[in-house]
């Protein structure tokens, strides 16, 4: 690699898509339990869509398959914690 490399946009731009389908959070609940969901753009649409439904209707828990693939019960508030903490991760990406 030459020492006045300059990564092209398009570079950039393909690390920045490996880095944010990568990207993971934690919710914590009041009882110390870690939540560990997956925080890439399509995961964040579904914790927005199914966190909305689950206020419309109601529910106060729904099952969830969480990053390392386990099911759990979560709140519509633990998913919307969630959604904001990859869209704030996201954020941090996104300008090159």
């Amino acid at each position: 690699m030459r020492l006045d490399y300059k990564a092209t946009t398009s570079e950039l731009k393909a690390d920045r898509e490996v880095k944010v389908s990568a990207i993971k959070v934690m919710v914590t609940r009041a009882d110390g339990t870690v939540l560990t969901f997956d925080g890439d753009e399509e995961s964040q649409k579904r914790l927005d869509r199914f966190s909305r439904g689950a206020v419309i209707v109601g529910m106060t828990e729904v099952p969830w398959k969480m990053a390392d693939n386990s099911t759990v019960m979560v709140t519509p508030e633990e998913m919307i914690q969630a959604m904001v903490l990859a869209g704030q991760k996201q954020a941090e990406l996104w300008f090159i």
